[in-house]
């Protein structure tokens, strides 16, 4: 248990330094970024492209965001929806450092079941500061209808598709 602590802490600890750099970068321009531009750590003509940092912090916080649609899902649902951690399924939609320090991160989520059929679109705020990720906001967006062979994991009192 000490150990998955650990290595938790030192995920996040990875995330907030990345997302650092990359707040930090020259590619931001009045706070917003700029998705279409490479961005270059190194002294050397080695690029890291956005896609690559966005899909490291999906990496980072996909076990907040599946415990989160968990929360959700799990009211109307059987089975546990999966959250895949790379674009379309997930993605950032704004990048936000407080007065404070800590940073807000709205991702998007379609949440999906068997071959990729999507059960649902949610949004949601992460507030992340120094070994610490908190929930400040989820907003469930869109319920889609499931093939009728997946409608026996539609709990009880529910009808397809879910609220």
């Amino acid at each position: 248990m000490n150990g998955v602590f650990f290595l938790k802490n030192i995920l996040l600890l990875i995330n907030i330094v990345i997302i650092f750099l990359f707040l930090s970068s020259s590619n931001i321009e009045s706070k917003e970024l700029k998705l279409n531009e490479n961005i270059n750590l190194t002294n050397d003509d080695s690029k890291w492209s956005l896609d690559e940092y966005q899909e490291i912090t999906y990496y980072l916080l996909n076990p907040y965001l599946s415990d989160e649609i968990d929360k959700y899902y799990s009211k109307y649902l059987t089975i546990s929806p999966m959250v895949y951690p790379y674009y379309p399924y997930t993605e950032v939609l704004s990048i936000e450092k407080t007065h404070s320090g800590p940073y807000l991160i709205k991702f998007r989520i379609k949440s999906v079941t068997g071959p990729h059929i999507q059960i649902g679109t949610d949004d949601i705020t992460f507030k992340i500061g120094t070994g610490n990720v908190e929930v400040v906001k989820y907003e469930h967006i869109k319920s889609y209808e499931l093939p009728e062979r997946y409608e026996k994991y539609i709990k009880e009192g529910y009808n397809n598709p879910i609220p």
